[in-house]
């Protein structure tokens, strides 16, 4: 999975720390191993887009993500391409699945909401497929100077 159009530049943030700790000794050479890797509950990439942050968390066994997006920023330019995964295809629901593959990949409908005046909005969205796979979400009407997160 391939942010397409993305800043190369990101940072990483950790957050909601659980107190475990991974250590990866892989190869031969020490100067490479990394040791004492915090544990996060998710773990934020700023600025995937201008204005926009990308949240990856865990639930139940599978890893989820939001598209935070600022307010006055632009959803338009979130797009993602997938290697590897053969042709994407939107189902009857809405979820995006790759039929070209062996294994089960699916994303279910996006789900869009953003808050209005302190109260939580669903904005109607759907996944969009261009001719070369590449994958973006196509909204309905929504406020632009409120947060929004997808």
């Amino acid at each position: 999975m391939q942010f397409v159009g993305s800043n190369d530049e990101t940072t990483f943030e950790g957050r909601e720390p659980t107190g475990g700790i991974s250590n990866y000794f892989i190869g031969t050479d020490p100067d490479e191993w990394r040791t004492d890797i915090p544990h996060y509950r998710c773990v934020t990439d700023h600025d995937v887009y201008p204005g926009v942050n990308v949240v990856y968390y865990g639930a139940g066994r599978n890893l989820e993500y939001d598209f935070v997006v600022e307010p006055g920023a632009d959803p338009s330019h979130i797009a993602i391409a997938f290697s590897g995964a053969g042709q994407p295809v939107v189902n009857a629901s809405g979820d995006l699945s790759f039929p070209d593959i062996e294994r089960v990949l699916a994303m279910r409908a996006p789900v869009v909401y953003q808050e209005v005046d302190g109260e939580i909005v669903n904005v109607a969205a759907r996944y969009q497929l261009s001719d070369n796979g590449v994958v973006s979400l196509e909204l309905d009407s929504y406020r632009s100077d409120s947060s929004s997160d997808g």
